[in-house]
């Protein structure tokens, strides 16, 4: 082997051992966040119970407080790939059985009053947002793969609704008057004459009227320029 070939092998296992270590830092980093949210929410439903908005041995505090002990002890094996396998092996009627935990869930809740229901309920899906955050970004195969393009595709989305309000009465109207020169022109080199006109300021020709077609006719699916 030439010396350039054996500094691109020795280069490229480098990079490889790199890429793991930073790929494992980060699932660590990821389980310890995930961890420390856990920690903070039930510190905060704890100086809830505290104050008197919900008793210790209430069977919903009790029952919130070690499924995040649960998620806790689990973080670290936890991932989404085995929630979706638990969610198509598992039958949904034996998650809605008396025994099931939405069952049970709602029976806790019963023992406490509107408020107290109220809150233990926002605390539960507080610890599904931190779940499902997690879940998304604890690897950085599935970050690249799938949250980064969906978020873009949102961010895309919304920027585009957000440039339509905005723009619509500063800049549509000179492009759609522009389309109507287009439109109207019974010649391409009437329409690129009335399209400089626009450019030097002359306000675009008024709309023409469209005839309404007779019932029962054939619709034209756009009027052609006769041919020169």
């Amino acid at each position: 082997m030439t010396d350039a070939e054996i500094t691109a092998a020795l280069t490229s296992i480098l990079s490889l051992v790199g890429i793991l270590v930073l790929f494992r830092l980060y699932r660590d980093d990821s389980v310890e966040r995930f961890r420390q949210d856990l920690f903070a929410l039930r510190d905060e439903m704890f100086d809830f119970a505290a104050s008197g908005g919900v008793e210790f041995r209430h069977p919903a505090y009790r029952m919130l407080r070690l499924t995040m002990n649960g998620f806790v002890r689990w973080a670290d094996k936890l991932n989404l790939l085995q929630i979706v396998l638990f969610l198509l092996v598992s039958p949904r009627e034996d998650r809605r059985t008396e025994g099931g935990f939405q069952a049970t869930w709602t029976r806790s809740l019963l023992e406490s009053d509107g408020a107290g229901q109220a809150r233990m309920n926002e605390y539960r899906d507080r610890m599904h947002r931190i779940l499902v955050r997690y879940l998304l970004f604890r690897s950085p195969a599935l970050v690249a793969t799938i949250v980064v393009p969906a978020a873009a595709y949102v961010m895309g989305v919304t920027l585009t609704n957000f440039a339509l309000r905005v723009l619509k009465n500063r800049w549509f109207d000179g492009v759609d008057a522009v389309a109507l020169e287009y439109g109207d022109a019974p010649s391409m080199p009437e329409a690129i004459a009335g399209l400089r006109a626009f450019g030097r300021g002359v306000a675009p020709r008024s709309v023409p009227a469209v005839p309404h077609p007779p019932p029962g006719s054939a619709r034209s699916s756009s009027p052609a320029w006769p041919s020169a």
